[in-house]
C-alpha cells in the first residue's frame, strides 16, 4: 500500500508540475501563481462558474450594505405614537414605561440601544460585524444576509468538492487503481486509496507554497 501511494504521489507531482510550468509560463515564469482559472472550467465545472462566484460576492455585498446603512427603526417624538399603536402592551411582559434616555414612551419590543444612542421599534441586537443594530426596518435585510451566506457555504462545498473529483477524474486515480494495479472497483476497496491520494494532494499543495516563496 506504501508503494501505491508513492507511486501515485510521483504521478500526481509530476501533473502538478506540468500544470504549474505551464501557467507560469503564460503569466511570469518567475512567480508561479494558482488561481480559478486552472480549475474553472474543470472536468464537472462550466466556464460560467467563475461569473456567478462574482454576483455572488456582489449580492453578499449589496445585502451587507442594506443592513449596514438602513434604518433599524429609529423611534423618536415624531413616530413614537405610530409604534405604540403598532406594538401595543400587554401589560405582563411589556408594560407602559417612559426611556430615561431618550424621554419618550418606549413602545412595546423597543429598547434603547447604548451604543447607537437611540430607542429601536422591535429591537432584536445591536451587531458589532454590521455596525448597526437589527430592528423592526432592517431585520428582513440581515436574514436575508444570512441566509444568502448560508447558500454561499453551500455552494462552496459542493463546488470543491466537484473540482476535486474532476482532479481525481483527470489525473485517471480510479483506473490507475484498478487497471494499473488491478484493484477491485469498489467503493470499500477504493475509498481508503482515495484518502491518502487525498493526503498526498495536500502535500503537493504545500510543496507548491513553498516553491512559490522560494521563487518570488
Amino acid at each position: 500500500m506504501v508503494d501505491v501511494a508513492q507511486k501515485l504521489i510521483d504521478h500526481c507531482r509530476h501533473h502538478f508540475n506540468c500544470k504549474l510550468f505551464c501557467h507560469t509560463s503564460k503569466v511570469n515564469p518567475r512567480r508561479p501563481q494558482l488561481s480559478n482559472d486552472d480549475y474553472i472550467p474543470g472536468y464537472y465545472l462550466s466556464e460560467v462558474h467563475r461569473y456567478t462566484s462574482l454576483l455572488a460576492v456582489a449580492v453578499g455585498i449589496l445585502l451587507f450594505l442594506l443592513t449596514s446603512f438602513s434604518d433599524p427603526g429609529t423611534v423618536n417624538a415624531e413616530n413614537v405614537t405610530h409604534y405604540i399603536s403598532a406594538y401595543p402592551y400587554d401589560n405582563m411582559i411589556f408594560v407602559e414605561k417612559e426611556c430615561s434616555t431618550c424621554k419618550i414612551l418606549k413602545p412595546a419590543r423597543s429598547k434603547h440601544c447604548s451604543i447607537c444612542h437611540r430607542c429601536v421599534a422591535r429591537f432584536d441586537h445591536h451587531c458589532g460585524w454590521m455596525n448597526n443594530c437589527i430592528g423592526e426596518r432592517n431585520t428582513r435585510y440581515f436574514l436575508a444576509f444570512l441566509f444568502w451566506h448560508f447558500l454561499l457555504c453551500i455552494y462552496g462545498t459542493v463546488a470543491i468538492g466537484l473540482i476535486l473529483a474532476g482532479q481525481v477524474k483527470e489525473l485517471k486515480v480510479i483506473y490507475i487503481l484498478t487497471v494499473y494495479y488491478g484493484m477491485e472497483n469498489s467503493f470499500r476497496s477504493l475509498t481508503p486509496h482515495v484518502v491518502q491520494l487525498s493526503m498526498a494532494f495536500c502535500m503537493l499543495g504545500n510543496e507548491l507554497v513553498k516553491l512559490k516563496f522560494i521563487l518570488l
